[in-house]
């Protein structure tokens, strides 16, 4: 399908932050694109459904035949990315709802561009941090995108599998709609909220902007489907902790704003020493956040990821030291830094 010929596409989670752009970017297909609503911009080529792809239909009733006799290619985004959620609502979207829409594929004879998480290769070093609210979270949601990737693989339906890092803002703005695991770390350092930092300075915290993460996706759509897994992240760029720190504190400073500088705590000591206090400390929700970035944090360390970004059909597409810099730049300044000083 490498081609420039018209397609039709189907986009799952065409509501949110990836899928949105992708309707943009594939401007000039025919796309259907289903989401929780009908609402979505309008635009020619452009048919907004509403669905639940945890349905056996996708929630497209009568019209489901119809639409799955057109479609060439499926994009499926949609995906339960929520610490919180118990396992039952994680695996319902992300791993049934990954079958339903892998049995879409079967009677469409359509291939899929399968979007995973690059965390899935972390999913056995991340079980050092236990006991907090949202391990048991990142556990299952961990499990559910490696059993729907082998439900992809096993299908016999041609596809490619992308495993995007963390996502972050629009590169030009830093704004995204729905703040991100990276963002609760960056708010709680900046408010002063973070008196210590639940990971070793030299963790390498790999993020992409969504925009170049929904261009990734778009060149994949158009693309051979191959059966390879493409890494979609920042890679030998991405960024230590020990330097988003820094950053930020050049940023205040420059506003005459001093941050404190955090201690470092390796994830085994905060279990082991700082976890059990917190009980007496800290009230539900604080509670909450804390377990959420202690969750987040298992998953970082001082290897970085392997990247497919820059070459072959990604060519053009490629994060660097300067671009994470200056989004994360964008990100501090969009949401936290004041508004005088911002501007």
């Amino acid at each position: 399908m490498s081609t420039n010929r018209e397609s039709t596409f189907l986009i799952t989670g065409a509501s949110g932050v990836i899928g949105g752009a992708l309707v943009e970017l594939l401007a000039g297909h025919r796309i259907y694109a289903l989401g929780h609503s009908k609402t979505g911009a309008a635009r020619a080529g452009v048919t907004w459904l509403s669905g639940d792809i945890r349905q056996p239909d996708l929630g497209l009733g009568a019209d489901y035949a119809r639409i799955a006799d057109e479609v060439d290619r499926v994009i499926h985004v949609a995906a339960m990315v929520d610490f919180n959620r118990d396992e039952e609502t994680i695996r319902s979207i992300n791993v049934t709802g990954t079958r339903n829409v892998l049995r879409f594929c079967e009677v469409a004879g359509a291939g899929i561009v399968h979007t995973s998480s690059s965390f899935v290769a972390r999913a056995e070093s991340a079980k050092v941090v236990t006991g907090t609210g949202c391990a048991g979270g990142r556990d299952d949601y961990l499990r559910s995108k490696i059993d729907g990737e082998a439900a992809v693989r096993t299908s016999g339906i041609d596809y490619v599998i992308a495993r995007p890092s963390l996502l972050m803002g629009d590169s030009a703005t830093g704004k995204i709609v729905r703040h991100q695991g990276l963002h609760t770390f960056l708010g709680a350092y900046v408010k002063g909220a973070l008196p210590f930092v639940p990971f070793s300075d030299t963790a390498q915290v790999d993020f992409l902007a969504q925009d170049m993460v929904a261009a990734a996706l778009a060149r994949l759509a158009t693309a051979d489907l191959d059966g390879a897994e493409y890494w979609l992240t920042a890679g030998d760029n991405a960024v230590a902790t020990g330097e988003i720190v820094a950053l930020c504190g050049e940023l205040y400073g420059a506003a005459g704003i001093e941050l404190t500088t955090p201690r470092y705590f390796e994830i085994e000591a905060v279990q082991r020493l700082i976890l059990p206090a917190l009980g007496d400390v800290l009230d539900a929700k604080a509670r909450n956040k804390f377990d959420n970035l202690l969750a987040m944090a298992s998953l970082f360390t001082d290897a970085p990821f392997e990247s497919s970004l820059g070459k072959g059909p990604f060519a053009g597409i490629e994060p660097t030291a300067e671009t994470a810099r200056d989004l994360l730049t964008r990100t501090v300044r969009a949401y936290w830094l004041p508004e005088t000083v911002a501007a």
